[in-house]
């Protein structure tokens, strides 16, 4: 009797142990195995008292109690301050509280999406059970490391047979929301205490297929919504427990996690969508979730994962050192993936600028090279070759690309004055977007992430380059077919929110043609263009703005992005 916890206080040996009898009774059927919620009310009406018996307090717990239950909860126990028995349980009868956690997970499955309130009070269980089992090396720990792997038929589904399309896991036909059955598994996710390969990429098939990017084809063409979805706010923290859990992520771990990465960034439509309403639902979805990459990209957590933060650098030049290794190389993934990923790229880079230190302050230079990085930016987002700029500079935008553009217009994450950049009004549901304020929204976006990636002592030098690489893209352009030359160019955007950005921070433009470093650096093959003077590119630009300006048969759209820059070429 020595051995008896503080809970036998309150019952005998002999009296815990018939309680327990009873119990496990209670929860099982006739054959001893786990009874199905939906045929066994008996069963069910058990799970408060094992709960409470475990001293998770059901009565506590969130979500509404199944009103069948209610009247099963053990009041006698929470009187008593709801002691726990699990100890006592263990010591008598060894494996039942596992059997009972167990039983709570496959009921999960059962249910599948026919009782909500059941569903939500089972998961606020097993969340109780998460934070005890916080504890190391205790009890309630070893019970949610047996109970949980049983979560996963309701989490991801089970495949379809026959070639046939996977059946929506019972999750996605839940209640959406952070209160709902949606939101209180995405919490339960967090206290995962260890991630594998298999389980990592269970989940991340789990956000790419039925988050509004992967349904936005599911279900009929006037509905809303698919009638099976996972919400944002659920695809957002299963991400947050894939990408930045309890474990360090060195390693293969970090791997694995970019891999969870790109593939959600790299996300499509499962069908083809079924509405413009439902593009932009998809596409405002996928940049929630890519600036929830960004976050974990420049996080300290990733830092110190990647062996940044061990390097001999200061905090500043850490953060750039992570966008210039670790989320950059993913953005050009996601670009090789398809040129439809462009656009996303840029707003990926965006998002880990708006990250690094606030560029409004004086910092001194930093120790970094940026030159070569931003001429690879460069090219892979505006210069693309074979088209496919991420400033979407088509004259006949797809229904994809307007639904980017208009996300990358109503979204406030994607304000560039984020990143430092000019501020640009939301456009608060009004669609009427025009080709060339498609274009000009994502060239500012462009133009903040590259100011932002150097230090502003290093702004002058970057304005420089940026300008100089744009002449060079234009003078490549002057001499192609008529077919070639008559698209619009994604330079010419670019080059007007450049100067707009410079005219608003009164950049200095006296040194160029000095040979700085960096500029140097990449643009070594063009020495021409590299000792040139802002008063010389600055005429070179008024003329062929005249030539534009006098050109016929050419799409309005290319009219417009000229007829923008020459408004505001005298202040380059």
């Amino acid at each position: 009797t020595d051995r008896w916890t503080l809970s036998s206080t309150l019952l005998s040996s002999e009296e815990l142990r018939r309680l327990v009898s009873v119990t496990a009774l209670l929860a099982a059927d006739s054959k001893g195995e786990l009874s199905d919620p939906s045929k066994d009310t008996l069963g069910t009406m058990s799970i408060p008292l094992t709960a409470s018996l475990l001293g998770l307090r059901p009565s506590t717990a969130r979500g509404s109690a199944f009103r069948a239950i209610s009247a099963a909860w053990p009041d006698a126990l929470a009187a008593a301050g709801e002691p726990s028995f699990l100890e006592d349980i263990e010591l008598q009868r060894p494996g039942t509280a596992t059997a009972w956690v167990s039983s709570w997970s496959k009921m999960l499955w059962y249910l599948g999406a026919s009782n909500p309130q059941l569903t939500a009070f089972l998961l606020s269980l097993l969340l109780e059970l998460g934070r005890q089992a916080a504890n190391p090396g205790s009890l309630y720990e070893q019970l949610f490391l047996k109970a949980f792997p049983l979560l996963m038929p309701f989490l991801v589904g089970q495949r379809a047979g026959g070639g046939m399309e996977t059946l929506p896991p019972p999750l996605a036909l839940l209640p959406s929301g952070t209160t709902g059955a949606q939101g209180l598994t995405a919490m339960l996710l967090q206290h995962l205490p260890k991630l594998n390969e298999s389980f990592v990429a269970s989940l991340t098939r789990l956000v790419c297929r039925w988050s509004d990017v992967g349904t936005a084809g599911d279900g009929t063409s006037d509905s809303k919504l698919a009638p099976a979805r996972l919400g944002p706010e659920c695809c957002e923290l299963i991400l947050e427990a894939v990408l930045q859990g309890k474990q360090s992520g060195c390693g293969k771990l970090l791997t694995l996690r970019l891999r969870a990465a790109l593939a959600v960034l790299a996300t499509t439509s499962h069908a083809r969508p079924l509405s413009a309403a439902r593009v932009l639902r998809a596409q405002q979805t996928a940049l929630q979730l890519a600036d929830r990459i960004a976050g974990w990209l420049m996080s300290d957590f990733t830092l110190a994962a990647a062996g940044l933060s061990a390097a001999k650098l200061g905090y500043d030049d850490q953060r750039c050192l992570a966008v210039q290794t670790l989320a950059w190389p993913l953005c050009k993934q996601l670009c090789m993936a398809g040129h439809q990923f462009a656009p996303r790229s840029l707003c990926v880079l965006f998002f880990c600028a708006a990250r690094l230190p606030d560029s409004s302050s004086i910092r001194p230079a930093g120790s970094l090279e940026w030159g070569m990085f931003l001429g690879d930016v460069f090219v892979t987002l505006v210069a693309r070759k074979g088209g496919g700029s991420a400033l979407l500079c088509n004259c006949q935008p797809t229904d994809d690309e307007r639904g980017m553009a208009e996300a990358v217009a109503v979204s406030p994450i994607c304000d560039a004055s984020r990143a430092g950049g000019l501020s640009w009004k939301a456009l608060l549901g009004n669609k009427d977007l025009c080709v060339s304020e498609i274009s000009g929204r994502l060239a500012r976006l462009f133009v903040a992430a590259w100011m932002r990636s150097v230090p502003v002592g290093e702004w002058p030098a970057a304005y420089e380059l940026l300008i100089k690489l744009c002449l060079r893209e234009l003078r490549s352009t002057r001499d192609h077919e008529p077919a070639v030359t008559a698209g619009r160019c994604p330079s010419v955007p670019v080059l007007t929110e450049a100067i707009m950005f410079r005219n608003e921070h009164a950049l200095q433009t006296n040194e160029w043609g000095n040979l700085r470093s960096e500029v140097a650096a990449c643009l070594s093959s063009d020495p021409v263009l590299l000792v040139c003077t802002a008063q010389m590119l600055r005429e070179e630009l008024r003329g062929r703005c005249a030539v534009e300006r006098e050109a016929v048969d050419v799409p309005v759209q290319r009219r417009s992005d000229w007829q923008a820059l020459e408004a505001v070429v005298q202040l380059l």
